[in-house]
């Protein structure tokens, strides 16, 4: 990349799947052949930089010989000329890499957060640009701040910006089944186009979020009702205001609960009254 510092010039990330590393390791020692050579591999270049995706698999988290793994890569990792980055979710490594301390003080752990909404419309652009050219479709100029915005408010149990770049790819890809052809014509050369009407019908269609005319004054109405009542917690009221309001359009079930809202502060500024207001 143009922008990247001399340093990194000539880096090379390879990415490594642990899962085919321990496949077809029949024979005791095969493994460890296997991971010894990747490690003489990575030393010999001084511009590679090994990516292991799902490194607590390494240490415990279900693919055979995982043991053999971590305690083969503690020591190169040790070395200089071993550069290695690990990928693995926060409960991932919670209940495996965070209790082998020998493995773990080998790397400098890094937490990556959700970015802003902001942040993630860049990024959202930038992959609409590879959506259009893999899918052969073409994307509303507001299409992926429509998706960051609709995914944000809609899919609750994922994150952003993944769940935006979905929402994108599966849109465009129901755009292109949706346009076509089976009669004798020839197809049109004219890419389909990709907006946010196409992407409120990826969310009804698999997510079964049903999104109306009333849908965009539902939350705000809530917010408005419970304000005039709760004083001085806005922040607060507009996020209960939206879980509320997205339940609401999820597919009903009776065994369910609509929403778990988990009330913090200190005493005094409305906790209790807000969730006896809510009840009524």
């Amino acid at each position: 990349h143009p922008d990247a510092p001399d340093f990194l010039k000539n880096t090379r990330i390879v990415q490594v799947n642990l899962a085919d590393i321990v496949a077809g390791t029949t024979f005791r020692g095969d493994l460890e052949k296997r991971v010894q050579a990747l490690v003489r591999e990575v030393c010999a270049d001084p511009d590679v930089v090994l990516f292991l995706d799902e490194i607590h698999l390494a240490v415990g988290g279900g693919v055979g010989g995982t043991m053999d793994i971590a305690n083969i890569l503690k020591p190169a990792l040790a070395r200089e000329e071993f550069r290695c980055i690990g990928a693995t979710t926060t409960e991932e490594y919670e209940r495996h890499i965070k209790k082998d301390s020998a493995f773990l003080r080998r790397f400098q752990l890094i937490r990556v957060k959700e970015p802003s909404q902001e942040v993630s419309v860049q990024i959202a652009q930038a992959w609409a640009k590879r959506i259009e050219e893999r899918q052969g479709v073409t994307f509303e100029p507001s299409a992926p701040n429509d998706a960051v915005e609709l995914s944000t408010r809609w899919i609750l149990t994922r994150q952003l910006p993944d769940k935006a770049i979905d929402l994108l790819e599966n849109a465009a890809t129901y755009v292109k089944v949706t346009s076509l052809s089976f009669t004798k014509s020839l197809p049109s050369k004219k890419k389909p186009m990709v907006g946010r009407r196409e992407l409120e019908s990826v969310l009804e269609e698999q997510w079964g979020i049903h999104i109306d005319a009333r849908t965009h004054s539902d939350s705000t109405a809530l917010a408005r009702c419970i304000s005039s009542i709760v004083l001085g917690q806005e922040k607060a009221v507009t996020q209960v205001s939206e879980v509320l309001t997205a339940s609401e359009k999820q597919p009903q079930d009776r065994s369910k609960p609509r929403a778990v809202l988990l009330f913090l502060g200190p005493t005094g500024p409305g906790k209790t009254f807000t969730a006896e207001f809510l009840a009524q």
